[in-house]
């Protein structure tokens, strides 16, 4: 599996907006299901706010159904997101998404989405590629010699996990939805999460995903 879903969501003022906060019911999911997901998210070099991005994630990938029910739907209802062509097409695939292996932090990952983090926030630029120019699958080959596929999302404007999920995963206006395609890649096992201060749009998140290792 070689996936190479990298694609960027830009926005600007929408975000002051939105209410980012809800009341999740969590009597569905279950002690086990909350205890693995909570467990994903212990990696000791994340900041809170990194530990989060990693637990939405990782739950909407236990449950997507579940997830489409008490935690999607509400959030688009609360903040009343207009139920697009991208939504619409995002609940009939959550109601048919089984559930995904967690996701698993990998040092490689998270030195890798900083980089790339602290890159574009000091250049103020965006995408895939660096500061210089060097392309995506340029910047990915060290991880590719380490795994099976590697996979990138790049978020800018929040650091607001909630949102920052639901975002990528609702993925309006970005053709093929890649960003929901590596939020719900089977084949994906680990995963490293970086928020950094961002020159133009306030603070980025970089998501890199990658899958067995070689």
């Amino acid at each position: 599996m070689k996936s190479k879903h990298h694609v960027l969501v830009v926005f600007g003022l929408v975000i002051s907006q939105l209410v980012c906060a809800q009341d999740i019911s969590w009597k569905n999911w279950g002690v086990e299901t909350m205890s693995k997901v909570e467990e994903s998210t212990n990696y000791s070099s994340y900041t809170e706010e990194e530990k989060q991005v990693v637990f939405y994630i990782n739950l909407l990938r236990s449950n997507p159904e579940q997830f489409k029910t008490d935690i999607l739907v509400p959030f688009v209802e609360l903040n009343n997101i207009q139920k697009e062509k991208a939504y619409k097409s995002l609940l009939r695939e959550l109601d048919k998404t089984p559930s995904l292996p967690l996701l698993k932090p990998h040092d490689e990952l998270y030195e890798s989405a900083i980089l790339h983090a602290k890159d574009m926030g000091k250049s103020g630029k965006t995408g895939h590629k660096s500061s210089r120019g060097k392309s995506f699958e340029k910047r990915m080959q060290p991880l590719m010699n380490t795994f099976t596929g590697v996979g990138e999302n790049c978020h800018y404007g929040t650091d607001d996990a909630l949102f920052i999920v639901i975002d990528l995963l609702i993925d309006k206006g970005i053709p093929g939805y890649g960003h929901r395609k590596n939020l719900l890649q089977p084949d994906f096992e680990f995963v490293g999460i970086s928020i950094q201060p961002h020159k133009k749009y306030g603070v980025n998140c970089v998501q890199e995903f990658a899958g067995s290792l070689q």
